[in-house]
């Protein structure tokens, strides 16, 4: 009799640590509703025959940040992609957004850096919603959105010359006139000079004429 309550009793043992192993590595369902955040780049359109394809990296600020299915996002210039990540519960992750910098002879890479969060909340029927933050790097600054805009050399010698090619009107000093024609002080001079004689001789002529109408 004692035999066989030993048994039962290991038997009962061994069930229990059974179900304890399968209840430990059974996954957890989430109570939410996984949502999807897309977190917007907008890429400026580069002239001339530089005209290429922007080169965007996602970099999560912790270990355990969710993450997009690829950290590098290719981009056409003049267009708008997304990074998008699969949000699965509440909570605030942050994350670093940059242009990878290429090796194009003659472009200028945008050297931006954004620190970007995602605050996802908990909204009706467990249903998640989330909100993008965007500043740049270092600063308390939040720009209108996530802009990468590259340059070209050509564009820099094009905007040299322009700011060259105004044309010398001529002229110094404060008196020059706006619309291109210079004049000094000393032709003022002689103007107001000539006007006071023509005064002069008017006044003389007409008392000379009273005179001879007296006598």
């Amino acid at each position: 009799m004692l035999l066989q309550l030993n048994k039962l009793r290991a038997a009962l043992a061994a069930g229990v640590c059974t179900l304890a192993l399968l209840c430990g590595s059974a996954p957890v369902a989430s109570a939410y509703t996984e949502v999807t955040a897309e977190i917007p780049i907008a890429c400026e359109e580069v002239s001339g025959d530089k005209a290429h394809d922007y080169r965007i990296e996602i970099l999560g600020g912790e270990e355990d940040v969710p993450m997009p299915e690829d950290d590098h996002l290719t981009v056409a210039h003049g267009e708008t992609g997304a990074f998008k990540i699969a949000i699965a519960e509440p909570g605030t992750y942050k994350y670093t957004v940059k242009e990878i910098i290429g090796d194009e002879e003659g472009v200028e890479y945008d050297t931006s850096v954004y620190d970007v969060t995602i605050f996802a909340t908990n909204g009706e029927n467990d249903e998640l919603t989330y909100v993008v933050s965007a500043t740049v790097a270092g600063t308390d600054e939040k720009p209108d959105k996530i802009r990468f805009s590259n340059g070209t050399e050509d564009e820099e010698h094009h905007s040299a010359d322009e700011d060259n090619s105004q044309p010398d009107r001529g002229g110094t000093g404060d008196n020059d006139d706006p619309n291109g024609n210079a004049f000094t002080g000393s032709g003022g001079i002689t103007v107001s000079a000539l006007f006071l004689t023509l005064i002069l001789l008017f006044v003389f002529r007409k008392r000379d004429n009273k005179d001879e109408n007296e006598q």
